[in-house]
């Protein structure tokens, strides 16, 4: 196998701009989770909650961005069904695992001890209690809840894990034209 200088750097200067948006992307997806904090204000402070919006509208972008950029990275897949799917699994079992446990304590000592006066309409105090984060904890597989939201992307790509080896044939097999 042989590469000529002029495909290389080609390449190099593709991968170069690929790192970049990659980067570019992630700031945006940071920067859109930023404004959340502002849009749960919409009761208490309207201009808070719409700077939140608009910003984070127009952050939102990001998100197919990246299930494009997954797209790119990973089609067609150039291993075998078993190959993709353990180093996939190797990748998702531990955040699935970690953050699920993680993330409710954190929300369950914020509310509770840090910030235990909170004004934010959508959070229910009930559901931060003690006997909840106990029950959030033992069902953690099966409790998709307000505390683990920010999960729903790793969800999200345990379906694109499982469609991709079929798409990948397909890619293979269609024309240009198909």
């Amino acid at each position: 196998f042989t590469l000529d200088k002029e495909k290389y750097v080609f390449i190099f200067l593709i991968s170069k701009k690929f790192i970049f948006f990659k980067e570019f992307y992630c700031f945006f997806v940071v920067f859109s989770h930023s404004c959340d904090a502002f849009i749960g204000q919409f009761d208490a402070n309207r201009e808070s909650f719409l700077t939140g919006v608009f910003l984070g509208s127009l952050m939102r972008p990001c998100v197919p961005i990246f299930v494009m950029m997954t797209g790119v990275l990973l089609l067609p897949v150039q291993t075998d069904m078993a190959a993709f799917y353990k180093k996939r699994i190797g990748r998702l079992i531990p955040p699935m695992i970690f953050w699920p446990l993680v993330l409710p304590v954190l929300y369950f000592i914020y509310l509770n001890y840090i910030n235990p006066d909170t004004q934010n309409p959508l959070i229910s105090m009930p559901d931060h209690s003690l006997e909840a984060l106990w029950f959030k904890l033992y069902t953690f597989i099966f409790n998709f809840n307000f505390d683990t939201v920010p999960l729903w992307y790793l969800y999200m790509l345990i379906g694109l894990y499982l469609i991709m080896p079929i798409i990948s044939g397909w890619l293979e097999k269609v024309s240009k034209k198909e």
